[in-house]
């Protein structure tokens, strides 16, 4: 008798503990549904014609990009061109360059077009370039949009004032 007792016991137990279990389980599989659910949008939330913005963490949004920036690009026929490089909140940009040893200088201005939110692409009547933010410099880009490389690849940096 004291043997069936002890069986129903230890039975009991076992189904207890695979209750709280599958509790628990059930409570996790809950919690992950939640935090990985979309929310749904309509049009009735937003004002017509306008597409909701994600919430996206880019150098366009979250640096303080808009300044003047300074550096002297590398040059095949002169000591360096001077680069001077204005870009303001409104998303217009200045460019002045100096071509050091030739005292010939060109200036230029146009409006910033952002490419994925890290990209400033400046084109202006003479200026075509594409430059990567970042935190307080600009990495001049070659005309594929990727970053020089190199023993020069420094000079390809403006920093700013």
């Amino acid at each position: 008798m004291k043997k069936m007792i002890l069986a129903a016991a230890i039975i009991a137990v076992g189904f207890t503990s695979c209750n709280k279990k599958a509790e628990g389980d059930a409570a996790t599989n809950d919690t992950i549904t939640k935090t990985t659910e979309t929310p749904q949008t309509d049009a009735s939330t937003h004002p017509e014609g306008t597409t909701p913005k994600p919430d996206e963490h880019t150098a366009q949004t979250s640096l303080d990009w808009a300044g003047i920036y300074a550096g002297t690009l590398p040059c095949a026929d002169c000591e360096g061109i001077q680069t001077e490089v204005a870009l303001n909140d409104d998303d217009t940009f200045v460019v002045k360059q100096t071509y050091l040893g030739k005292k010939e200088t060109i200036e230029d201005k146009g409006k910033i077009m952002w490419h994925d939110g890290t990209i400033a692409h400046l084109k202006g009547k003479t200026v075509d370039m594409k430059l990567k933010v970042g935190e307080n410099q600009l990495i001049f880009l070659d005309q594929e949009g990727k970053e020089i490389t190199g023993p020069l690849k420094d000079k390809y940096i403006f920093k700013k004032n």
